[in-house]
């Protein structure tokens, strides 16, 4: 797996604030095509400008800042334009109207203060990423998922698509309540 994935934020060209992180390699990140409506609605109100999290990484750690930075700003209550919890891409998602006007109720009216972004990024700076620090957050972002039909229960949505070759992000899906079923199955999350 190539070192070539990049984590990078946009940024409000206007008031400078954080309202989209993503994972990318090449042009990904100053590109416009491929974007949500409401990473287009931002944009063409305020313009972007893009600030790289972390440069030269793997894909797979490339996905767990990309989770690690979005789980954060939703904990302090930013109001951001992603649609996932990052760490899997967004590859065929196709969000039913329900979910989308949940999400935007959750953070309709949300603002982060200019000193709590500083502090936010000064720290994002200072964390060793170790692989203790990797596998740390990659433990902390698994569910547990079971298939209804048979009863397994696996660690995680990825595990779940290593034993079956069901798509993990479709998995997910089910999961959160967005599809039906995947790979012919329905799923639920375990706690």
């Amino acid at each position: 797996m190539g070192s070539n994935f990049y984590v990078y934020e946009h940024i409000k060209a206007d008031t400078k604030e954080i309202f989209y992180v993503g994972k990318g390699c090449g042009k990904r990140a100053k590109t416009k095509s491929y974007r949500n409506k409401y990473w287009h609605n931002i944009v063409n109100k305020h313009g972007f400008e893009v600030r790289f999290l972390a440069k030269n990484v793997d894909e797979e750690f490339a996905f767990l800042i990309e989770q690690e930075r979005i789980d954060q700003l939703k904990r302090i209550g930013v109001k951001i334009c992603n649609l996932t919890d990052g760490g899997e891409g967004s590859s065929g998602l196709v969000m039913p109207e329900s979910a989308k006007q949940t999400i935007s109720a959750i953070h309709k009216g949300k603002t982060i203060s200019e000193e709590q972004r500083t502090k936010t990024s000064e720290f994002m700076k200072k964390v060793e990423r170790t692989p203790e620090w990797v596998e740390k957050v990659a433990a902390a972002k698994r569910k547990p998922v079971m298939c209804c039909e048979t009863g397994v229960i696996y660690k995680s949505n990825s595990e779940a698509e290593e034993k079956t070759g069901i798509n993990r992000v479709s998995i997910k899906n089910v999961c959160n309540g967005w599809n039906k079923t995947a790979g012919g199955y329905k799923w639920r999350f375990v706690k």
